[in-house]
Order: structure tokens, then C-alpha cells, then sequence
């Protein structure tokens, strides 16, 4: 499922980018608009979650079957979800763009479960109410990439004991809420 858009992310400053102009990500258009508690956020947490994703990723797209000692737990917990439910992945780390709302993020997990078009957001961390937010969000902008609609969304929460729980992300304001930030995010930047 490859993008519909000419965006590329910059892993090491974490920005999203078209062509030359700074496009701003979903979870930074919540921060702007109050509506993240980061009071857990540290820079060690947040590359422990990149490291993560890497590993996940590794795992769904290409089956390398391993991971750094200190993460070893999380890919384990991966491999129990993948085992316990009803999912299979489409698409992973799926680079997203919404034109309209003029914002972009990178989707985890697309796929199937119990039937239905699902987006799983994965997580490392504590869990948060903006996560669902946040996952609104892409679902919103895969549906305007690709004309499908996301009917169930998910936070997996991975931990490093090798456990997981799935969470559903199913408040009925999610969308609003996040499509509101992002109304916010475009006036700010004057593209209103």
C-alpha cells in the first residue's frame, strides 16, 4: 500500500516534510492545541518507543524474529497479540498525509480484525486518553488517502515483561476532538 503523496519524515528530527515545507505531525498537533500530558514523556521513553517500533516493524515486514536484549520482552508480548487475536496486518508504519487538514503521521498498524478495517496504534508507555485522539487521526487520514474506512481502532499497549492488553479506541468524540485540534493547528499557521 504505498503513499498517494510526496512526503518523507525526518526519523532523526522527527518532522514530516512536503516537498520543502514542514507539515506538522498528528501527535504534535494535539501538544500544541493542550491536549497531550507529557508528564511521563522523557526523551529516554521516547527513544525507548522508537526502538520499539523498529523492532516491531522488523518483525511484521521482513520476520526478523529478534530483538536487543532490553527490548526482547516487548517483541514478545507482539508475538503473543499476533497469536491471542483476530488481526492481520495490511500495512505497517504507514506514512500518512491529509491534504485538506494539512497533516501527516505514521500509521503503526492497518489491517483486519474479526473482519473489519482496523487501525492499532502501538505503544511502550503509560496509557493516555490523547492516544485514541490521536489514533482518530489516522484513521481520518488513511480514509482520505485511500477512500476506506478504519471501523475499529486500537491502542496495543506492549510491555517488557512480555505482556499486552488492546484498548479500544471507540469514544464517539474522538474524531471530533482531534479534527477540531487540527482545525486550530491550520488557522494558526494561516492556512484559513
Amino acid at each position: 500500500m504505498p503513499p498517494s503523496h510526496d512526503m518523507r519524515f525526518d526519523a532523526r528530527t522527527h518532522t514530516y516534510w512536503h516537498g520543502d515545507i514542514q507539515v506538522p505531525g498528528a501527535t504534535s498537533i494535539l501538544k500544541n492545541c493542550g491536549l497531550v500530558d507529557d508528564r511521563w514523556f522523557t526523551e529516554e521513553s521516547a527513544e525507548k518507543g522508537n526502538r520499539v517500533h523498529k523492532v516491531i516493524e522488523n518483525y511484521v515486514s521482513f520476520g526478523l524474529d529478534s530483538a536487543p536484549e532490553d527490548l526482547a520482552g516487548y517483541l514478545e508480548a507482539y508475538k503473543k497479540f499476533e497469536k491471542s487475536e483476530p488481526f492481520k496486518v495490511e500495512a505497517s508504519e504507514l506514512l500518512l498525509f491529509h491534504s485538506q487538514l494539512f497533516y501527516a503521521g505514521t500509521g503503526d498498524l492497518f489491517g483486519e480484525y474479526d473482519g473489519d478495517l482496523t487501525y492499532i496504534d502501538v505503544k511502550s508507555g503509560v496509557k493516555c486518553r490523547e492516544h485514541a485522539w490521536q489514533s482518530a487521526g489516522y484513521a481520518e487520514a488513511f480514509r482520505h488517502e485511500t477512500g476506506r474506512n478504519v471501523k475499529r481502532r486500537f491502542g496495543l499497549h506492549l510491555r517488557a515483561d512480555g505482556k499486552y492488553s488492546l484498548v479500544p479506541h471507540n469514544g464517539i468524540s474522538d474524531l471530533a476532538i482531534f479534527l477540531a485540534a487540527a482545525t486550530v493547528e491550520k488557522a494558526k499557521r494561516g492556512l484559513i
